[in-house]
């Protein structure tokens, strides 16, 4: 250990000069870019982790013009659960689905003749 403290010591000015020219480049160009290789892993092990896209998938056609009830988004993704482990609250629910993009309006839409709270972004397949 006493030889590469040794060889540190002996090396200090270089090693302060490349960590300076280091944070100038930084400071003048930021970040290198991301590889596409980190961006396809990154973006693989999301979906992987999502614990809401194969449900989504499932049950839905994302739409922007779309609106589903979110009662029957609620009794959909319920049934999808039943017996699997990981159900999300309906506040961490709500939370991805906003997430994703889908919004629930303030205001209530009629659909099929009733008037409901619905999640709009989605579809029913």
């Amino acid at each position: 250990m006493a030889d590469v403290e040794q060889r540190l010591k002996a090396e200090i000015d270089g090693i302060l000069a490349w960590l300076v020219e280091g944070l100038r480049m930084y400071q003048e160009e930021g970040l290198l870019p991301e590889p596409d290789a980190v961006s396809l892993a990154t973006e693989g092990y999301r979906e992987e982790m999502d614990p809401l896209a194969d449900f989504i998938d499932e049950h839905f056609v994302k739409d922007p013009d779309g609106v589903t009830p979110i009662s029957v988004v609620r009794d959909l993704y319920t049934e999808y659960m039943h017996g699997r482990q990981g159900t999300l609250g309906h506040r961490e629910f709500n939370r991805l689905m906003e997430e994703r993009g889908f919004e629930r309006p303030k205001k209530a839409k009629r659909v099929n003749g009733v008037t409901v709270k619905v999640w709009k972004g989605l579809k029913l397949r």
